[in-house]
């Protein structure tokens, strides 16, 4: 038997602490995904105004900068779900603000919407399914995160093969918070 310690429920706070920080995320991921030479409100090069992005999951093209989120491709909450709920505050962070290759992107605000926090069970884009699966195995894998059994058939179908993650279950599966349920009160996991 595995016994796992939850201290606490998923918060974004704890992950993206600061707004300014994350502005400074977003503009990073927009300028540097522009398809063509990003346009700035100032000359200081601090806020992306306008250039051209094409959101992988969907094909559509757009300039309009106000129209796009900066999406994780695993996104926050899977990843709490996944094993990050474990991590430091400074991990989790890192995490976050990653501008590693595909690990965040602008994508139009309807399909983040959709997407919101939902692993490859739940949820794929209507563009090149196979390759998100293949790059959110990537991402897990990396930072040493889980796949719930759910998910690890979901790869396996899509992949043609066993997932490259450990498997587990979601944290929601086994979830006794210490907060809501006394100090020193452990999950157990099957």
């Amino acid at each position: 038997m595995e016994y796992t310690d939850v201290k606490e429920h998923y918060d974004r706070k704890r992950w993206i602490p600061s707004g300014r920080e994350w502005f400074k995320t977003r503009q990073t991921v927009l300028e540097g995904s522009s398809e063509k030479m990003p346009i700035f409100l100032t000359p200081a090069r601090r806020k992306v105004t306008g250039g051209s992005w094409t959101d992988p999951y969907t094909g559509i093209n757009t300039s309009d900068v106000g129209s796009l989120h900066i999406d994780h491709t695993v996104a926050l909450r899977e990843a709490f779900s996944s094993g990050g709920y474990a991590w430091s505050p400074e991990k989790k962070k890192r995490f976050a603000h990653s501008l590693r290759k595909g690990e965040l992107r602008p994508i139009g605000a309807d399909v983040n919407i959709e997407k919101s926090w939902h692993d490859v069970s739940k949820w794929l884009p209507k563009k090149d399914p196979i390759k998100y699966a293949r790059e959110t195995e990537k991402i897990k894998q990396r930072w040493g995160l889980t796949a719930d059994p759910k998910e690890a058939k979901w790869y396996e179908n899509l992949l043609g093969r066993k997932t490259k993650l450990k498997v587990g279950p979601a944290v929601e599966e086994t979830f006794y918070c210490q907060r809501c349920h006394g100090k020193g009160t452990t999950l157990l996991t099957k």
